[in-house]
């Protein structure tokens, strides 16, 4: 949403059903699935992305944030890396 990337690495024993389940949760806060990699160029240094989006308003707050702690909350994501600046107000 809003433009945020996102990555997500995950350990898993079944792929299917681990990409299944993360594109529902992608599906379902309004983001959507790239092909792998296709955002793994802004995180090359993982502590400073390519870019941040600024997130304006605090309904487009709430999806980004939502849609990131339920990826992190996944069993078998183990980390989730998204490239946005929120305002402090929105917090």
């Amino acid at each position: 949403p809003s433009g945020v990337a996102i990555v997500c690495e995950a350990l898993t024993d079944n792929r299917n059903r681990t990409l299944a389940e993360v594109r529902k949760i992608f599906d379902t806060r309004g983001g959507s699935l790239g092909e792998q990699g296709s955002a793994a160029y802004i995180f090359k240094d993982p502590q400073n992305p390519l870019f941040e989006v600024k997130i304006e308003g605090e309904n487009e707050a709430k999806k980004v944030l939502d849609l990131v702690n339920v990826l992190d909350d996944h069993p078998d994501v183990q980390n989730v890396l998204a490239n946005f600046d929120i305002p402090e107000e929105f917090l």
